[in-house]
């Protein structure tokens, strides 16, 4: 188990026992479990070079069919081009759609994100193309399999289409669907675009949650101060 994870079972034993001696039971002191000390984590993102290997490969990959290559290059351009989640982009809703997306956050509100020119186009034509193959869903990426066309794509689909992309464009570092929402937040970050934006964009409710992403970015450092000397 991961360090955070096993802090939060000592909380909760933690409150168990702190509730114990409440009612005068013969108990462990709570205050003897001490959490244990987390190291901040390393967040890996791709580099520009990279996001377009990944699309490059999407765009002319011979090995499926039109319908099935349009709606997966679609799904890789809402991964790097927005906040979003495997879990909500599997529950995009196909009447989301309208100059922005609606998709339903988390904690079950609507939450926008913005796709624009090519990248709404190339959506609106993976719906085009699947109308015309007769398939309908509800939710905007579904299945195309014979047995559950209208089955919105789960979680694990999503995930093994994303490393299938990563695999076939020979790229070292390991793809998953949240790396790219680490890519987005840190594109945005090299990008100088204002912290309570990115975090307003991530929807983080704790500006620490975003702050994590500073350290992400700090090969840009080098270059800002060799802008700066003075010879």
């Amino acid at each position: 188990l991961s360090v955070r994870t096993c802090n939060n079972y000592l909380f909760w034993i933690r409150l168990f026992l702190k509730m114990c001696l409440l009612f005068d039971y013969k108990v462990l002191d709570y205050r003897t479990l001490e959490p244990w000390k987390e190291y901040k984590k390393k967040i890996w993102f791709l580099t520009d070079e990279e996001c377009r290997k990944m699309i490059d490969y999407a765009k002319h990959d011979n090995t499926k069919d039109e319908l099935t290559k349009t709606r997966d290059l679609a799904m890789l351009y809402v991964f790097i081009n927005t906040w979003v989640r495997v879990q909500e982009l599997c529950d995009m809703k196909v009447d989301s759609i309208l100059d922005e997306i609606q998709i339903e956050w988390k904690w079950g509100s609507l939450r926008p994100t913005y796709l624009f020119n090519e990248h709404l186009r190339l959506v609106n034509l993976y719906l085009f193309l699947r109308e015309w193959k007769k398939i309908k869903s509800d939710y905007v990426f579904c299945s195309h399999a014979n047995n559950c066309k209208w089955h919105q794509l789960s979680r694990a689909s999503v995930e093994n289409i994303i490393r299938s992309i990563w695999i076939n464009a020979w790229i070292e570092q390991k793809v998953f669907p949240h790396l790219l929402r680490h890519t987005f937040a840190s594109r945005l970050l090299k990008n100088w675009v204002n912290l309570y934006f990115v975090q307003q964009l991530l929807w983080h409710k704790n500006i620490s949650s975003t702050q994590n992403y500073l350290g992400a970015t700090n090969n840009e450092l080098k270059d800002v101060l060799k802008r700066t000397v003075i010879v």
